[in-house]
């Protein structure tokens, strides 16, 4: 399958600080690649079969007045989906709220617990006034070692940048793998310094930016993940802009 369906999950709602960019960055990419690229926006209306078959599923973040809008149907109507799209190791990437959405719970300042998705063994908690909110530019390199080596072997980097603004900090309940280990930057929790989590087919970050577009590299590694082949196998481009961006951002993030 020479193409991408990518359906993005609730567009209007969850849609914070530029993440819309990351639909730019792949479907540009897919142009540039010579891949059809189709996109379906998922909203509480859509009708599932119009989904059911994408092999790339994007959410964002969203402040939590915006989650709650979305929550309900997320978990009566979605769960399913995305737990069954997961378990057969579908691709996808998740942003911010939309990662914390995938755990266990998410537990305001006041303690109240919202259920999430229970896909992942995790739980995130908002403290509220008690600490300071994690905002301000990230630094990191990618943990998975087949992710890192496939990208420092097409690209001669492995390192992700972007920007976090974030009051929850998830804890991991079982030993997942995280998608970076941060140099700059705080990340789930701000203890163990390290940003995300990686499984099967699944990208999940609390990076902005939106962190494709800072990142080209991470999205042609979703490109080439959701049509099963390899990087190598993507028609050969021109990145020296791109690599010019990320390398002379990361300097900038490093002062």
């Amino acid at each position: 399958m020479n193409k991408i369906k990518m359906a993005w999950f609730y567009p209007h709602e969850l849609n914070l600080y530029g993440d819309r960019g990351n639909i730019e960055v792949i479907k540009k990419r897919c142009e540039w690649f010579g891949v059809d690229f189709e996109l379906v926006e998922v909203t509480k209306l859509t009708n599932k079969n119009k989904y059911m078959d994408c092999n790339l599923v994007f959410i964002g973040g969203g402040p939590d007045s915006e989650q709650s809008l979305v929550y309900e149907d997320l978990i009566q109507n979605k769960k399913k989906f995305l737990t069954d799209y997961y378990n057969n190791s579908g691709v996808g990437l998740f942003i911010c709220g939309a990662y914390q959405l995938l755990g266990k719970y998410y537990q305001l300042s006041d303690e109240t617990k919202i259920d999430g998705l229970e896909i992942f063994d995790f739980y995130t908690k908002n403290m509220g006034v008690k600490d300071k909110r994690f905002v301000g530019n990230v630094v990191g390199h990618i943990v998975n070692s087949k992710i890192s080596n496939l990208l420092e072997k097409n690209y001669e980097i492995n390192s992700v940048i972007g920007f976090e603004n974030h009051g929850g900090r998830t804890y991991f309940s079982k030993d997942y793998e995280p998608f970076l280990k941060l140099d700059i930057g705080n990340g789930n929790n701000g203890e163990t310094k390290n940003e995300g989590l990686v499984s099967k087919g699944f990208i999940c970050s609390y990076l902005h930016g939106p962190i494709l577009h800072l990142n080209f590299h991470i999205a042609d590694f979703l490109i080439a993940s959701a049509l099963s082949i390899s990087i190598a196998d993507l028609k050969q481009i021109d990145n020296k802009l791109e690599l010019l961006l990320h390398k002379t951002n990361k300097n900038l993030f490093k002062r």
